[in-house]
């Protein structure tokens, strides 16, 4: 479990958690690297049905 999933008291997952990220782009990139495999979609990346998990502000 996560030090994030510990916090919470539940597993993370794509069907439980919304994320908002902001910052510079490697750190949206680092974030999505961690995500991306867990099935997690950006607004910008959206599913055929217009679904997603993760909206991010990017500053450079």
């Amino acid at each position: 479990m996560s030090p994030l999933e510990k916090l919470v008291g539940e597993k993370i997952t794509k069907e439980n958690t919304i994320f908002y990220i902001c910052g510079w782009q490697g750190t949206i990139d680092g974030v999505m690297n961690y995500m991306s495999p867990k099935g997690f979609v950006t607004m910008h990346d959206k599913r055929k049905d217009g679904s997603f998990e993760v909206k991010y502000e990017s500053y450079g």
